[in-house]
């Protein structure tokens, strides 16, 4: 006797990447009862059918509509807005996108962030649209103590590629593992400030967690090197965005390059607009793009169907 396949909601708001991922699944599985939608009144018809939901950005009264419901695949790495709000039932098992198929795009956005200070592309670019011709002395980053703090997939392979583009890289990590390509580990809570006392460069790799949220104060963000030019690509929440905005006015961080961010949009009144040495991007450094991730939920799919544990099956009690 054959089992029924699982209905499956591809729910995403870009309509195109919610179709794309349909695609992607039925050219493994055609005929599989797969529906995307990109609004809640398109996933209306739908949502106390489905068994599987893909996607991000769900509403929350949908998934409260969502009875048949057991399993949800979010398609980016965090899952901070379903675990921490509890919009998600308890019994709904939660998995989350494998951040090594995110890593290479947000591998470049940091070495880019990094080389463009370098190479002070910021003055080039303000000269020229002042027509401005005014040589200057560019600095060199290999060398240099780059800083990750978060080492899970994502942190992890940033600062392997540090590595091999010459940084002296140090990481941080809530609890001990072996690292064995870095220079060094800095393990809790009680090592923290030592770590960031040592970065030329600081990357944050973080989830928002409860452990996590606000751990960037002012009393962290006192301990760092002068100089040192802060990047965070994981979640604004884990920096208190006042005490960021003092230090980069101070001096005590030599600049910062941000993607992410407490609020996002980013309100047209924040003082980050207005710092001279703090470069903004609209959350750009990780983009989920279909092709990239819909072979991950189709392997966590076979492995559904058969029984089998599922991969980067998300701990709620741990927040990833």
């Amino acid at each position: 006797m054959s089992v029924a396949f699982p209905e499956i909601l591809v729910f995403c708001p870009e309509p195109e990447q919610a179709e794309r991922y349909r695609e992607l699944i039925l050219a493994r599985h055609p005929g599989a009862p797969v529906v995307s939608a990109s609004s809640a009144q398109q996933a209306e018809p739908y949502i106390d059918r489905a068994e599987i939901l893909l996607g991000w950005k769900v509403p929350a009264a949908l998934l409260r509509r969502a009875t048949r419901l057991r399993w949800m695949q979010k398609t980016g790495a965090g899952v901070e807005d379903l675990v921490l709000g509890n919009a998600l039932p308890e019994h709904v098992r939660l998995t989350r996108c494998d951040g090594v198929l995110l890593a290479p795009r947000m591998i470049e956005y940091v070495l880019g962030a990094i080389y463009a200070r370098t190479q002070k592309f910021h003055l080039a670019w303000t000269q020229q649209g002042e027509r401005v011709w005014q040589p200057y002395m560019v600095d060199r980053a290999e060398g240099s103590v780059l800083g990750v703090a978060g080492l899970g997939d994502i942190g992890g392979a940033i600062a392997r590629r540090a590595v091999a583009n010459g940084f002296k890289v140090i990481g941080w990590r809530r609890s001990p593992q072996a690292e064995p390509d870095l220079d060094r580990v800095f393990v809790g809570l009680e090592q923290l400030k030592a770590f960031v006392a040592l970065c030329d460069y600081l990357v944050l790799v973080l989830p928002l967690t409860n452990a996590t949220r606000d751990m960037f104060d002012a009393d962290i963000l006192s301990a760092a090197k002068q100089g040192c030019f802060l990047i965070n690509v994981g979640r604004g929440g884990v920096i208190v965005e006042p005490a960021l905005v003092n230090a980069l006015r101070s001096g005590a961080l030599g600049g910062a390059m941000l993607d992410v961010y407490a609020e996002e949009p980013v309100p047209t009144d924040h003082a980050f607009w207005t710092l001279p040495n703090l470069y903004m991007t609209p959350h750009v450094s990780g983009p989920i793009v279909p092709d990239d991730v819909a072979s991950f939920f189709l392997d966590n799919l076979d492995l559904y169907r058969n029984g089998l544990p599922l991969l980067r099956e998300v701990d709620r009690a741990s927040g990833y």
